[in-house]
């Protein structure tokens, strides 16, 4: 990673390259200065910037290469974010999620485990239903086969009491 001197730079985010912004030696900082001022622009102070003022040099706009070094910083910070994207990806990839997302995914777990529950409870309902009725046309088949075999029954048992009278 290429680190450039605090000093003040072609700013980067203007448009129209007439401004200059300071760069502390690890940041942009707030402090621009117009170009067509004519005035070279004075070294914020430390206080100013946050920093410690490092550079201890005269107040002068390097013309050489100033735009091509900031230039080359956004594209390193856009290299880093992608690479920080590219790593969200691998993380998703391997299913690590953030607390928060965990805990929506666990909810939902936990809501869909109370339907499936209220839902089971509905079948075992229903088997318990089906069961009763099953066993009470059970019990009508087999009072129907009695009813029809004692049916069948007297004519012999008559037949037989008659014989036993007879004898």
């Amino acid at each position: 990673m290429t680190t450039a001197r605090p000093d003040w730079y072609d700013d980067p985010r203007a448009e129209d390259g007439g401004l200059l912004r300071y760069w502390d030696g690890s940041r942009w900082t707030e402090h621009v200065h117009d170009v067509a001022d004519g005035q070279p622009p004075a070294v914020p102070s430390a206080s100013s910037t946050g920093t410690r003022d490092m550079s201890r040099r005269p107040a002068t706009v390097p013309r050489v290469g100033a735009r091509r070094f900031a230039r080359g910083l956004i594209d390193e910070n856009d290299a880093l974010n992608r690479e920080v994207t590219r790593l969200y990806e691998v993380i998703d990839l391997f299913g690590v999620k953030s607390a928060v997302e965990r805990t929506i995914a666990l909810e939902d777990l936990g809501d869909e485990i109370a339907a499936q529950e209220c839902r089971l409870k509905q079948l075992i309902a229903q088997v318990h239903e089906t069961e009763s009725r099953i066993i009470a046309q059970a019990r009508e088949d087999e009072a129907e086969r009695i009813r029809r075999r004692q049916a069948s029954l007297p004519h012999l048992t008559t037949s037989n009491d008659t014989r036993t009278a007879d004898e």
